[in-house]
């Protein structure tokens, strides 16, 4: 699909324009911040040409991929896993018991589902309209386009945001991060796994890019 005119950013974390090239693929440039190390896309399309890859089903994980994790052994303990260190962290008990958890970028809804078994209730923020509709009539998840506002799931407090692999796809990722941290209620708990391919050595990172797909432009930014 066409993706509309792009345009050159500055860093997205520290907002200057001092960076290298890391590497190119697919015709896209991902550059390095020479001040904080950052790897992001520029040139690119505008955001809203990003939102559309999605909603029309036109990622490179199509949503199939995704809903096929919810019957993988492995995408089952990693959602017990990090429910398990969110119970660590934050202990239920009858005077607190699990509140509300929303997921940013729910994918096939597993994560929601065991975090359901474990006494929260869930919300799930899916642009893909495919896997929302998986999430939605699966399993009976309320869940919404996005991205996470304030009258989002009828304003109802959140106590726990969690995000697993999508910081990466947010054009605005300080932006993204603060509207969620708007969302909670005191006390509550953003919760966040990311790549950290930003760490690997400058040398070696056209070696791997020869090999591995970082499915530019859908990834706009790589962390450390």
């Amino acid at each position: 699909m066409k993706l509309g005119k792009q345009y050159t950013v500055p860093c997205l974390l520290c907002g200057l324009e001092r960076e290298e090239v890391a590497f190119e693929e697919d015709g896209y440039i991902a550059r390095r911040c020479h001040t904080c190390g950052l790897v992001f896309v520029s040139p690119r399309p505008p955001p809203e040409s990003i939102a559309a890859i999605y909603q029309h089903n036109q990622s490179q994980t199509r949503a199939s991929q995704h809903i096929a994790k919810t019957r993988q052994p492995y995408a089952l303990a990693h959602a017990r896993f990090t429910l398990d260190l969110l119970a660590a962290i934050s202990p239920p008990s009858p005077q607190s018991p699990p509140g509300m958890l929303v997921e940013v970028g729910a994918g096939g809804g597993l994560f929601l589902v065991e975090a359901c078994a474990r006494g929260y209730r869930v919300g799930a923020i899916e642009p893909n309209p495919v896997q929302a509709a998986f999430i939605s009539e699966q399993f009976g998840i309320a869940c919404e386009p996005g991205p996470l506002q304030a009258d989002s799931f009828a304003g109802v407090p959140v106590d726990v945001v969690y995000h697993c692999n999508v910081l990466s796809h947010f054009p605005d990722p300080v932006g993204a991060l603060q509207a969620m941290r708007a969302r909670l209620q005191p006390g509550g708990l953003l919760v966040l796994e990311t790549g950290n391919f930003a760490d690997v050595t400058p040398r070696w990172v056209p070696l791997i890019a020869r090999t591995e797909r970082f499915h530019l432009p859908e990834h706009l930014a790589f962390f450390g």
